[in-house]
């Protein structure tokens, strides 16, 4: 009999492992997940045309203006960057780092709006709860045509083309996961969480496009 988390995933097979797993979290979070959607639903003011501003008492939408009240509050804009050395010491090759550092954020910050992300996960949390705000790591892989020295059969060395991958650019940035799409292990503390994820909504052309050449079609 299995009795731990690897021994589990190699009976059972890693799919339906994590299926147990995904499944775990869901009956786990139910009934939260069922007042979040009741919560955001109150603050869209979903409710029936018929019923709205009927007899002579008029409604107003008290739970939005206060979550607007409450976003401008909590936050207001990015913070700038500040990266400092850890010992501040005379190398000159330390403090170029940290303003390399600095400045990186800096850019990251305006180029891929991170305020955006963030704006969006702070609604999340004063609504059903819960903001997620992911790092996401971007690598640009290319494919060129080198040369290489090797040997013929007469042992003579030639140079011949060879195609490889290399990274031609990489991009670290905020994304924003909404919180239907997030799952995590049931436990008390954040410490105690041992794994993490997320829905992805990819056509079938994003996933051959990320190496998935096998992906199935559904109707």
């Amino acid at each position: 009999m299995a009795e731990t988390r690897k021994e589990m995933e190699v009976v059972q097979g890693t799919a339906q492992y994590w299926q147990m797993e995904l499944e775990s979290a869901d009956q786990t979070e139910k009934d939260w997940r069922d007042r979040g959607r009741a919560v955001v639903a109150r603050y869209r003011d979903d409710r029936s045309a018929d019923n709205y501003g009927a007899g002579l008492y008029k409604q107003f939408n008290i739970l939005w203006s206060n979550t607007e009240t409450m976003k401008g509050a909590l936050f207001a804009r990015m913070p700038k960057p500040d990266v400092r050395r850890r010992y501040s010491d005379n190398n000159p090759i330390t403090r170029q780092v940290a303003i390399v550092l600095e400045r990186a954020l800096q850019y990251g910050n305006e180029v891929y709006s991170a305020d955006k992300s963030i704006k969006a996960a702070l609604e999340d949390y004063l609504l059903p709860g819960r903001g997620v705000v992911w790092v996401v790591y971007e690598p640009i892989f290319v494919k060129e045509t080198i040369q290489v020295e090797s040997l013929d059969e007469f042992g003579n060395m030639i140079m011949i083309d060879q195609e490889e991958e290399r990274i031609a650019d990489q991009r670290c940035y905020f994304e924003y996961i909404n919180w239907e799409d997030y799952r995590e292990s049931p436990a008390k503390r954040p410490e105690d969480v041992y794994w993490k994820a997320r829905r992805h909504l990819l056509t079938r052309d994003e996933l051959i496009e990320k190496g998935f050449k096998n992906a199935p079609i559904y109707p």
